[in-house]
């Protein structure tokens, strides 16, 4: 399962052209591969609208404002995440000293396996990126980049349909 994690401040670090790219990639894996997703945000008292805050717009994900910095305190997030029963949390979004790190930590406690998709996360700063990637690597989660993660979902490149998968993946030329 996938979980687009956003803190919306009305101020903060925007995602470079690369790191859009990695969430394009990501939202096309979601949509070709059936991979359940939300979108937990925080919103704060004086953020901006909904779409000027996410790196992603116009899609059909499933958003869950709430009012905690930790996703795993709202109780409609966690009915959503447990409703899937799946055994793998795969993050990324707009990092925090708090929202997503919460996010990884408090999936980790519950006992979920976490992909971090370390190159589709907007950090702060490169010296807040090495913290909180060796806090939650040392914490269980594993961090991964985008394309890898596809390429390890889709192992079978003998099966032409996988093929076909990947190259809809990878090769898509319309922005999301």
């Amino acid at each position: 399962m996938l979980i687009v994690e956003h803190i919306a401040t009305g101020h903060g670090t925007a995602p470079s052209l690369d790191q859009r790219r990695q969430v394009t990639t990501l939202l096309r894996a979601r949509r070709e591969l059936a991979i359940p997703s939300i979108v937990t945000l925080y919103c704060a008292p004086e953020a901006g609208s909904l779409a000027s805050s996410l790196l992603i717009t116009g899609t059909d994900l499933d958003v869950i404002r709430r009012s905690s910095l930790d996703p795993w305190d709202d109780p409609d997030c966690v009915t959503q995440i447990e409703s899937w029963g799946r055994p793998v949390v795969i993050v990324f979004g707009r990092c925090t000293e708090a929202s997503l790190t919460f996010t990884v930590l408090g999936a980790l406690e519950r006992g979920y396996d976490v992909y971090l998709v370390a190159d589709a996360i907007v950090w702060p700063s490169d010296q807040l990126e090495r913290i909180h990637l060796m806090r939650m690597q040392q914490a269980g989660a594993v961090p991964i980049s985008a394309r890898q993660l596809v390429l390890e979902i889709l192992r079978d490149w003998s099966d032409p349909e996988v093929r076909e998968q990947v190259n809809r993946i990878f090769n898509q030329t319309t922005t999301e």
